[in-house]
């Protein structure tokens, strides 16, 4: 006589969120590292094609993360503010969240610029730093069809070189295919710029926003410090400076 077979219990289910969370996530074991601003910068740009379809005016990221303060897993989430062109839907909201953590590899609080208290707004925005989502989409940005010319660039920078300067710039100075008067429709513009101090990221990108804004263009900001040696004697060619 044949002993009697217990059933096999069915193998447990795994949930479509835990999969999610698995493949988002790293292991709570597993000690996170920080995540520096320059990080999360880079990888919220890189997909920036994908945002209009989560209806994104604006994004910028804030507290210890942008201000390069994260401590590994006591800190790792990173704080995104969003800007929305309309009024999300909890599926929009929970989707852009999700899609945010499996980029960053981290915990994300995102935060609607809109549900913020009017009181918290100037805290918030002390240390925000935008991503210009916008200038990376090429294909949703308004083309600019005139071609930039020196004197117009010069122009613009010294009637706002009192603002310019309060980024911390000791000289700035035009270079490249618009200072050669070789500039096409498309070209961008070329700034050089030389700052009192180390900049922090953060200024650096702040200042590089001031003069796309200012300009209406898209601007390649190259710090004086960094170049090498072999780079500065091209660039000295056609350098023009400007304050």
């Amino acid at each position: 006589m044949n002993p009697v077979e217990k059933p096999q219990k069915a193998p447990k289910q795994t949930s479509i969120l835990e999969v999610a969370a698995s493949n988002t996530l790293p292991s709570a074991q597993a000690e996170l590292k920080p995540l520096s601003a320059e990080e999360a910068i880079i990888k919220l740009v890189s997909l920036a094609p994908d945002y209009p379809k989560f209806s994104i005016k604006s994004l910028a990221i804030f507290g210890s993360v942008a201000r390069n303060e994260a401590r590994p897993n006591s800190d790792a989430d990173v704080d995104i503010l969003v800007e929305f062109f309309t009024e999300p839907t909890f599926d929009m909201y929970i989707d852009l969240k999700l899609h945010l953590e499996t980029l960053l590899k981290r915990k994300v609080n995102l935060t609607d610029l809109k549900m913020l208290r009017p009181e918290i707004i100037p805290k918030v925005m002390e240390d925000a730093i935008p991503i210009n989502l916008v200038q990376f989409n090429r294909e949703s940005q308004p083309q600019n069809h005139s071609i930039p010319s020196p004197e117009e660039v010069i122009i613009s920078i010294i009637r706002n070189s009192e603002q310019i300067a309060k980024f911390g710039v000791k000289a700035i100075a035009l270079f490249g295919s618009v200072a050669r008067d070789e500039a096409r429709p498309d070209s961008d513009i070329d700034i050089l710029v030389e700052f009192e101090g180390t900049p922090t990221f953060r200024n650096y990108v702040k200042l590089n926003r001031y003069l796309e804004d200012l300009l209406g263009r898209k601007v390649d900001l190259v710090d004086w410090d960094t170049l090498r040696p072999e780079i500065r004697s091209n660039v000295e060619k056609d350098i023009i400076p400007i304050a």
